[in-house]
């Protein structure tokens, strides 16, 4: 870790939705360890304790992005269906406003034509 800088630039860019399974059943026997834990990791260092915490913390959200993951993606995809058919049920009324625009112009033809007749 001759670069801390580029380290700590690495981790925030660590994309915690996509983490490839090989990695997460690697660190499953590391994780399985009595001493990793935060609370041991203090006691030999800050910076280990913080990193310990990161790994924990990003596996189990990556496990929860994946429980997740299609309930989002059908719920986009049902918001993006009522989108569709809110917009075509605007052009149904919008449609449906000017027929009765029109059929409220013949009455009024109507109207006036009984009125001239009498």
């Amino acid at each position: 870790m001759n670069n801390p800088k580029q380290f700590i630039d690495s981790v925030q860019a660590f994309d915690g939705d996509n983490i490839a399974e090989w990695k997460k059943e690697a660190l499953k026997p590391l994780m399985s360890q009595p001493f990793f834990t935060v609370e041991n990791m203090k006691k030999k260092s800050t910076a280990a304790a913080f990193l310990c915490s990161y790994i924990i913390n990003i596996i189990h959200y990556n496990t929860i992005f994946l429980k997740v993951k299609p309930l989002k993606e059908s719920a986009d995809a049902a918001q993006a269906f009522a989108e569709q058919k809110m917009n075509e049920l605007q052009i149904v009324k919008d449609r449906v406003a000017e027929i009765n625009a029109k059929v409220q112009a013949l009455k009024d033809q109507l109207f006036e034509a009984e009125a001239k007749k009498r």
